[in-house]
């Protein structure tokens, strides 16, 4: 299926803030982390609180499934783009025989009048290196040598580099860092404001957003989206 360029850019713009940022919730861990979200009385497994929450906090986007988008869209569309991921890998093999396949394609997407993002890079901000890298001849010498300047400092003092040269690696791509493992809500808006200064294009936060009660998570949308503002 031919997408012209600017169809393509004119979706990506509109989920984007004023100031061209964007903070993304996606609804992807079932697949990929089995059921182990859905704790008792608790409402996150229940795709219409996702959705709500999206929508009331400010989000926009929202990035599910196609099982989800096609069940659920039609009581949300038009309160919030949509963005189809369309592949994941489950939790079983484990990350050793990791396997990320298609869960539907770009097709299933248009029919669901959803957001691509085929022009934005993903990626989590850099955490420490594994012990034995700086020695490990088998990474290129160049990225050695960056690391063992690095290993000089504290990583939290050096993330802000590392992140900005995620971002320019990228080389004009726009980038979103994902949010990761669940982490304390100081050390999360830290990184926010991390990202930010690295020219990050935003952050598609997950588990660290919807993994809580209600009036937390609509405050910690508010915080991270006032650092995207002011940024």
């Amino acid at each position: 299926m031919f997408v012209s360029v600017i169809g393509e850019l004119a979706r990506v713009r509109t989920f984007l803030r004023p100031n061209g940022r964007t903070l993304i919730l996606p609804y992807d861990q079932f697949l990929e982390h089995d059921a182990r979200h859905a704790e008792a009385k608790s409402d996150f497994a229940n795709p219409d609180y996702i959705l709500r929450l999206a929508v009331e906090g400010g989000y926009n986007a929202v990035a599910i499934h196609y099982g989800l988008s096609r069940r659920y869209w039609t009581k949300w569309e038009g309160r919030i783009p949509l963005i189809v991921k369309v592949n994941g890998k489950t939790s079983i093999p484990s990350e050793a025989q990791a396997l990320s396949v298609h869960t539907s394609y770009l097709e299933d997407a248009v029919r669901l009048a959803t957001e691509m993002g085929s022009t934005i890079i993903k990626a989590n901000l850099p955490q420490e290196p594994p012990a034995g890298f700086i020695e490990n001849d088998k990474i290129p010498k160049y990225f050695r040598a960056l690391e063992a300047e690095w290993a000089k400092r504290p990583f939290d003092e050096t993330l802000p580099e590392r992140a900005a040269r995620v971002v320019a690696a990228a080389q004009g791509i726009p980038v979103l860092f994902s949010g990761g493992s669940e982490i304390g809500d100081e050390d999360l808006l830290w990184r926010a404001e991390v990202g930010v200064k690295a020219g990050a294009l935003g952050f598609i936060f997950g588990r660290n957003m919807w993994k809580r009660e209600s009036a937390s998570a609509l405050s910690i949308a508010r915080k991270i989206q006032k650092i995207l503002d002011q940024g």
